[in-house]
């Protein structure tokens, strides 16, 4: 192309984004939300996408990409994301589909190089190229550090599943954009307590939600095409966690989604612990809770807790209760915890869960059972906490807070606590104590049972119930005012059993026969 014309078509590239990735990239199935992305990358310095899943927004982020890339000589595009994979197998990928798709559409390589798994130099042209990296939470600083000196006439920085990158990454990128024709494009799922959050409620940012109902698939009288959301899909979300609910606000509406003040736990409190992942140096006592199905549409819950992180979580159908009897020994003995150890299994012992507890006993694992209807544990609870079941989830609601670490989880685990955790309310009784929703209450407001919410405080209350700290044990002594043996008992165990006074009464009980 002359040079008259093609300076005639890159003054049109840079005015007309979606003229470019049609004539330029061959893309012809942009839809009009994706368009005005492109329009207002064009016209803003900083963009933001909260959107619902398979929206098209890292095929969208792609095209930004090459346009700014090919329209700006010389230029730089910076991507980044919280993975290596999220950044070579996600937005890299799609960036060398766009790069075959523009060889094809203008009949031969254009001069331009070619991108590999997440660089792009254009020839003989050091300060014209794009690039890619990972920007981990876990080394925020120095990650932050890695944006440092991109400078450019015309820079764009695009950040992937910005709800998982690090404030400190963030921050970087704001000095990025002091100088120069600098544009950022910020676009991923919606994620409580996250600085994508913050800068997605500020005036600063043009911020373009993607909901699924804006989607090709679910226009009225749409034919159902091949990639994207489907009406099916958001159908079954709302059925499965309920319109209200965290998990169809952000994956389906691409909201972020709000706690009302009766929550025991915000969604805020439920992301930070989904954020943390587990160390490797996380030891403790193994703990293991059991929320059993009651109805047919119910679930029966297994998670098996050490410290922070949740090892192992089970569930199933159906309300056999030999199954789920033998479903918690396989377990026990998986992650060693002995017969001796048997109260580090908590098993809810409300309804059919009764039986479960029986079956185990019959075996000699002498599990706790727990009544959620019984008054709390601890006699300082009483007047604080209106039942058991309050008292178990406000001990988990500090869990959550504080220790919990559930990065490793698999997404369906994540997206059941993010539901779960955040369905229950709560009141301020007349009396003065807390008394948490009951669960039927919840059944008929969200249209299913927190069944992963009630089997993580029952493993957490195995936890806390746990009282064997002798010499080979690395769990924490208890205070005094988690113990509700009662002193003369202890003292006695204490005075026969000598060196083995740091078992619980129970334990001296089963090991001297009393």
């Amino acid at each position: 192309m002359p040079p008259p014309e093609l300076e005639a078509a890159v003054q049109r590239w840079r005015r007309d984004p979606a003229h470019f990735a049609r004539s330029v990239l061959g893309v012809t199935t942009l839809w009009r939300r994706q368009v005005e992305i492109l329009e207002a990358l064009r016209d803003h310095r900083r963009v933001a996408v909260p959107s619902c899943h398979e929206s098209g927004k890292t095929f969208v982020a792609s095209v930004a990409a090459v346009h700014h890339l090919v329209s700006y000589q010389p230029s730089k595009v910076i991507t980044t994301a919280p993975t290596q994979r999220q950044v070579k197998d996600l937005l890299w990928s799609e960036i060398r589909a766009r790069h075959t798709g523009m060889v094809r559409t203008l009949g031969g390589d254009p001069g331009l190089g070619a991108p590999n798994l997440t660089q792009w130099a254009i020839p003989d042209e050091p300060d014209w190229f794009a690039t890619g990296f990972a920007t981990s939470p876990d080394k925020a600083s120095e990650n932050a550090t890695r944006l440092h000196g991109y400078h450019s006439p015309h820079l764009l920085v695009i950040l992937d599943e910005a709800g998982g990158i690090a404030r400190e990454v963030w921050s970087a990128i704001d000095g990025l954009l002091t100088s120069g024709d600098a544009r950022v494009l910020a676009i991923g799922n919606p994620s409580a307590g996250t600085e994508f959050e913050r800068v997605c409620r500020s005036p600063d940012w043009r911020v373009l939600r993607i909901a699924a109902t804006d989607c090709p698939n679910l226009q009225p009288g749409a034919q159902p095409l091949p990639w994207g959301v489907t009406r099916a899909w958001v159908e079954e979300m709302r059925r499965r966690w309920g319109a209200s609910s965290p998990v169809f606000q952000t994956k389906v509406l691409g909201l972020f989604p709000e706690s009302s003040v009766d929550t025991l736990l915000s969604i805020a409190d439920v992301e930070a612990a989904i954020a943390r992942r587990p160390s490797n140096e996380d030891r403790g006592a193994v703990s293991i809770g059991c929320d059993v199905a009651r109805f047919g549409s119910d679930e029966t819950v297994i998670y098996v807790v050490r410290g922070g992180a949740v090892l192992a979580v089970e569930c199933f159908g159906g309300q056999d209760t030999m199954r789920t009897a033998g479903a918690v020994l396989r377990l026990a003995r998986e992650h060693g915890v002995e017969v001796y150890d048997a109260e580090r299994i908590a098993i809810d012992d409300t309804g059919i869960g009764g039986a479960v507890v029986d079956r185990l006993r019959e075996q000699g694992w002498d599990v706790q059972a727990i009544n959620f209807g019984a008054s709390p544990r601890q006699s300082s609870n009483e007047t604080r906490f209106f039942n058991r079941r309050t008292e178990l989830w406000w001990d988990l609601r500090e869990w959550v807070r504080h220790d919990a670490a559930l990065g490793d989880l698999s997404p369906d685990t994540q997206d059941a606590l993010r539901a779960d955790l955040t369905a229950p309310k709560y009141e301020q009784r007349s009396d003065g104590r807390i008394a948490l929703e009951p669960k039927d209450r919840i059944r008929q407001r969200v249209g299913r049972s927190p069944d992963h919410g009630d089997a993580l405080a029952l493993a957490i209350a195995a936890r806390v119930r746990a009282r064997f700290f002798g010499p080979d044990d690395d769990t924490t002594p208890p205070s005094r005012d988690d113990d509700d043996e009662d002193d003369a008992d202890v003292a006695e165990a204490q005075r026969r059993c000598g060196p083995f006074a740091g078992y619980t009464f129970e334990r001296f009980r089963r090991m001297i026969g009393v």
